[in-house]
């Protein structure tokens, strides 16, 4: 099988093409990702650090609250609209006990009138209370099981003070962040358990994640970036993470990896176009160039067929001042062979009519 020039140059010249064309646009996928990557490392930790910013303003409202309601129940009144005030906070109960564990002044907001002391009751804050100082508590149960934060007090007097404070605020605040398809907030305490959590069945149970990775790193007061596998999403995610100051809750904000290298991949098609695209235009500018380059070569084949066919007047016309040099030389050089080889026979022909005569 022969092979025509032109079409060995052509493949040569598209597959010389195709190379940097594959990597660029395998370079170019690649780095969407990384800019994918770079951009969640930004937004995710500025939406954590936001959620972390109202948290803070909540628990510092919360605990003026709590200051207000001892000393309204030291005094043993209660201002008109206090109950409405700690409800906007969500507290449900406010109360004042003595050593023996006795409440001398309460305050049920909501319309509650049970006392919502966690599981175990008042002992069950105690280490809390030997403290000293104003503490918020981890999140627990009460005691009809609802996930509840404790703000405890011990008063000069001996006695102690203890709001129970629901999670409503906190779980609409985390519901707020969505994004993509599986991209959400998680808000846990400093302990690692779940205040607030876009699967409701581990907000209830106020399900303990502390091994999980950014969680670790919440609980040690550390913020930043990082991956990680999610138990819930069933994923590599990466997350932005923050600590809320005085409380130590921590505040993430995931997303699928996956999510970002699909993200990156939407511009695959336009990628493979131009690709194609690229590979399109070698092969054709490989075909005219071939053509380019052939074509001198063509006419002294052409030529010389002529010649070898007794056409002895066949030359190769005088190429193009665009043409290689290298053909240029090679026309003339075929030119003045021909011409030879037609001075060679017709001085043949002469000495042979000059002996016959």
């Amino acid at each position: 099988m022969k092979i025509r020039l032109r079409y060995t140059l052509t493949a040569t010249f598209t597959v010389i093409a195709i190379v940097p064309v594959l990597f660029l646009g395998l370079w170019g996928e690649r780095t969407s990702y990384l800019r994918e990557v770079s951009s969640v490392e930004e937004k995710h930790l500025l939406l954590a650090k936001n959620i972390t910013n109202a948290l803070e303003l909540y628990t510092h409202d919360a605990a003026a609250l709590f200051e207000f309601l001892v000393e309204c129940g030291s005094a043993q009144f209660w201002p008109q609209g206090t109950a409405a005030l700690a409800e906007s906070l969500d507290f449900r109960h406010f109360a004042i006990f003595t050593p023996a564990g006795t409440a001398v002044m309460s305050l049920h907001a909501g319309g509650t009138s049970e006392m919502m002391l966690p599981r175990g009751g008042i002992a069950a804050l105690e280490p809390l209370i030997a403290k000293g100082g104003r503490h918020f508590s981890d999140v627990m149960p009460d005691a009809e099981g609802l996930p509840t934060i404790y703000l405890v007090e011990r008063l000069p007097s001996g006695n102690a003070a203890i709001g129970a404070m629901g999670v409503d605020y906190v779980t609409k605040l985390q519901g707020q962040i969505t994004f993509g398809k599986l991209g959400h907030a998680a808000i846990v305490d400093g302990s690692g358990n779940i205040i607030a959590h876009p699967n409701p069945e581990w907000s209830r149970a106020m399900k303990n994640i502390s091994q999980v990775k950014p969680v670790k790193q919440m609980i040690e007061g550390i913020s930043g970036v990082t991956e990680f596998y999610s138990p819930a999403v069933k994923a590599n995610m990466i997350t932005g993470y923050t600590v809320v100051p005085g409380v130590g809750w921590g505040v993430m904000v995931p997303q699928p990896l996956e999510e970002l290298r699909d993200k990156a991949a939407s511009a695959r098609g336009a990628q493979i176009g131009i690709m194609v695209g690229g590979v399109i235009v070698a092969t054709l500018w490989g075909w005219l160039l071939s053509g380019l380059l052939i074509r001198p070569i063509s006419a002294v084949i052409g030529a010389a067929g002529k010649i070898e066919k007794g056409d002895l007047e066949a030359r190769v016309a005088h190429f193009p001042n665009v043409t290689p040099r290298e053909y240029r030389e090679l026309g003339m050089a075929f030119n003045n062979m021909a011409g030879q080889i037609q001075d060679e026979r017709r001085q043949r022909g002469h000495h042979g009519r000059r002996r016959g005569g």
